[in-house]
C-alpha cells in the first residue's frame, strides 16, 4: 500500500516546480566556424563544389541573417563575442603571443578580454545553466581568470592559441611561439609547446586522434550526461577550417574532382564540420532537447584568401573563398568582416524558419539576445567598477522572433591602426590602407592560382573610400567622389569613435610564461600569472 503523506505532496510540487523552473529556460547553442569562407557552404555554391548535406537540410528551418557582422580575424571576434563589446571595446590590435604581460597595467594586461570584463558564460551559469566550452578559445589565458573556467564555464575541453596541430596538438609556428631568445632554447627539442586544456588543467590526451572528431565525442558526451536539472549553454567554437588545413584521407576522397589541394583539403575541413554538426543537432533531437532549443552558427571572420607561407607545404595556407564578396580575412572589405550565420533549433518561430533576414547584427549581439531569450538581466558591474568600457550589445531577440521588423543595430564602427571603417546602413566608408582588395572567382584557389592564393597590394584609402551596400554588396564601386557630403559625414562619425576607442597596454612575452609551460605544466600552455 502507497501512503501519500503532506510531505510526498509538497516534495512533489517542488520537484514540479524546479522542473518548470529548468524547461522554462531555453537551451542555447552557439556554434562559432573558424575561418569559414562566405562562399564556402552547399547554397551559395551551385556548382557542387563543396558537399554540406548537413548545413543544407538545417537552413530549410533555419533563419539565415544575411547581414551578420564579425572582425576580421579571430581574437577579437571571440573576445567581442563573450564580453558582448564590439572589438574597438574589447580587443582589436593584432598581438601574437598568448604570453604577454604588463605588471604595470594589470587590468588590461595579457591577450583577449580584460579580466574584470564580466562574460556571457557567467551571466548564464548564475542563471541556473549548465555551461560547456568546446574547441578554439583563443580569449586569453594569462591568468586562471581569463581561461574558460574563470569566465563561468563549469567545463571545457579545447586550446588557448590561434591554432594548433590536428594530430599532436602542438604549436610550432615561430609567429605563435614568439618567446624570448632564453626561453626558446628550453623549449621541447622539436614538438613545441602542447596546447589542450581541460577545465583546470593540461588535457593529457594522447596525441594522434584528429582533433575535430575529439571535440565532436566531448561535444556527444556533453548532450548524453548533461545534468538534466538544468539548461544547457554549450560553446562550440569549432577549430575547423582553420590552417592547418590537415584532414583525414577519406574526407579529401570526396573531392579527387578538385585538382587544387589547397582547395581540395579546404573543402574536405568544410565537410568534417558540417558532420560534426549534424551529428551535434541529432544528439540534441535524440535527447528530446531540440524543441527548447536556440542554435546559432556564425563564422568568426571572412575566409583567408591569402596564399601559402613561404617555405612551408600546404597545410599552412588560406584555402577560402567570400565569392562574390570583395577581400578576405584581415581586410575591412566585406568579405573579412560579412559572415555566414544562421539561427535554428525548435524555438525559432515556424514563421521565421526558412526565411531570410536583412537586418544588422554585430557577434556581440549575441550576449543580450541570448539574456533576453534566457529571461535574465546582463549588467557589467564589475566592468564599471573598473572603469572599463560598458557592453555594447543589442538584443535581436524581437528580430529574430519577428515581434519586431527592424535592427537596433546600424553602425558598426572598426577603428584598428592600419585601416578603420564604419558601416552606416546603406553607406560604409573605409579609411586607410586596407588588405586584399580584390574580388575571386566562385572556384578559388585553383591550379592557376600561385602559392594557394593571392596577397596583392593594400589599397590606399586614406582619403576615405565610400561604398553604398545596399546597391553595390560586392564594393565595386567607389563613390567617394560623386557623394562628397556623405564621405565627409561619415568620416566624421567615423573620427568619433576612433578617438572613443579604449587603448589597451598588453605588455611583451614574458620570461616567466614559458618557464611556467616548462616547470609547472610538463610542455603544455596554461595560466602563468596568479597561479601560485
Amino acid at each position: 500500500m502507497i501512503v501519500v503523506t503532506r510531505l510526498t505532496i509538497v516534495l512533489a510540487c517542488l520537484l514540479q516546480t524546479v522542473s518548470a523552473s529548468s524547461d522554462s529556460k531555453p537551451h542555447i547553442v552557439m556554434i562559432m566556424v573558424d575561418d569559414w569562407g562566405y562562399h564556402n557552404i552547399g547554397f551559395r555554391d551551385n556548382s557542387s563544389d563543396i558537399l554540406t548535406p548537413n548545413l543544407d537540410d538545417m537552413l530549410r528551418e533555419s533563419l539565415l541573417l544575411e547581414n551578420a557582422y564579425s572582425y576580421f580575424w579571430c581574437t577579437p571576434s571571440r573576445s567581442s563575442f563573450l564580453s558582448g563589446r564590439l572589438p574597438m571595446n574589447v580587443y582589436q590590435e593584432k598581438a601574437l603571443s598568448v604570453s604577454s604581460w604588463d605588471y604595470a597595467h594589470p587590468l588590461t594586461a595579457g591577450l583577449g578580454i580584460p579580466r574584470n570584463m564580466t562574460t556571457l558564460p557567467y551571466y548564464l551559469n548564475n542563471a541556473g545553466y549548465q555551461t560547456a566550452m568546446v574547441g578554439k578559445w583563443d580569449a586569453g589565458m594569462a591568468t586562471p581568470q581569463h581561461t574558460p573556467q574563470g569566465r563561468g564555464f563549469d567545463s571545457s575541453l579545447g586550446y588557448f592559441n590561434h591554432d594548433n596541430d590536428m594530430y599532436h596538438y602542438n604549436i610550432t609556428d615561430q609567429t605563435l611561439a614568439w618567446y624570448p631568445q632564453r626561453c626558446e632554447a628550453e623549449k621541447y627539442a622539436g614538438r613545441g609547446w602542447i596546447d589542450l586544456w581541460r577545465t583546470d588543467g593540461p588535457s593529457n590526451y594522447t596525441d594522434g586522434y584528429y582533433e575535430p572528431f575529439l571535440f565532436k565525442d566531448e561535444l556527444l558526451e556533453l548532450i548524453d550526461e548533461r545534468d538534466t536539472d538544468k539548461p544547457l549553454f554549450l560553446y562550440y567554437a569549432s577549430r575547423l577550417v582553420h590552417a592547418p588545413l590537415q584532414v583525414p584521407q577519406s574526407y579529401l576522397d570526396l573531392y579527387k574532382h578538385i585538382d587544387d589541394p589547397v582547395r581540395r583539403k579546404y573543402h574536405a575541413m568544410v565537410s568534417v564540420l558540417d558532420d560534426n554538426i549534424g551529428n551535434l543537432t541529432v544528439a540534441l533531437k535524440e535527447k528530446g532537447m531540440w524543441d527548447n532549443t536556440i542554435l546559432v552558427i556564425q563564422s568568426d571572420n571572412g575566409g583567408p584568401i591569402y596564399g601559402c607561407y613561404a617555405g612551408t607545404d600546404n597545410s599552412l595556407c588560406g584555402g577560402a573563398n567570400n565569392h562574390p564578396l570583395r577581400g578576405g580575412k584581415m581586410s575591412n572589405f566585406q568579405g573579412g568582416i560579412k559572415v555566414t550565420s544562421l539561427v535554428s533549433g525548435g524555438l525559432l518561430p515556424e514563421t521565421r524558419r526558412g526565411q531570410v533576414e536583412h537586418g544588422m547584427l554585430h557577434l556581440a549581439d549575441w550576449l543580450q539576445t541570448f539574456c533576453e531569450a534566457a529571461g535574465i538581466t546582463c549588467h557589467d558591474d564589475a566592468a564599471a567598477k573598473a572603469g572599463l568600457p560598458p557592453m555594447d550589445s543589442l538584443s535581436m531577440w524581437p528580430l529574430l522572433t519577428g515581434a519586431n521588423s527592424t535592427s537596433p543595430r546600424t553602425d558598426y564602427p572598426i577603428t584598428a591602426s592600419n585601416a578603420s571603417s564604419l558601416i552606416r546602413w546603406p553607406y560604409k566608408v573605409i579609411q586607410g590602407f586596407v588588405e586584399f582588395p580584390i574580388w575571386t572567382g566562385p572556384q578559388y584557389p585553383n591550379t592557376s592560382t600561385p602559392h594557394g592564393g593571392l596577397s596583392p597590394p593594400r589599397l590606399d584609402c586614406s582619403q576615405g573610400c565610400l561604398f553604398n551596400l545596399e546597391e553595390d554588396p560586392t564594393e565595386h564601386d567607389d563613390i567617394a567622389i560623386s557623394e562628397p557630403e556623405k564621405l565627409t559625414e561619415l568620416l566624421a562619425a567615423l573620427k568619433v569613435y576612433q578617438d572613443n576607442t579604449f587603448e589597451r597596454v598588453l605588455g611583451p612575452p614574458i620570461p616567466k610564461a614559458c618557464e611556467t609551460y616548462i616547470h609547472k605544466y610538463r610542455g603544455y600552455f596554461g595560466p602563468f600569472i596568479d597561479i601560485d
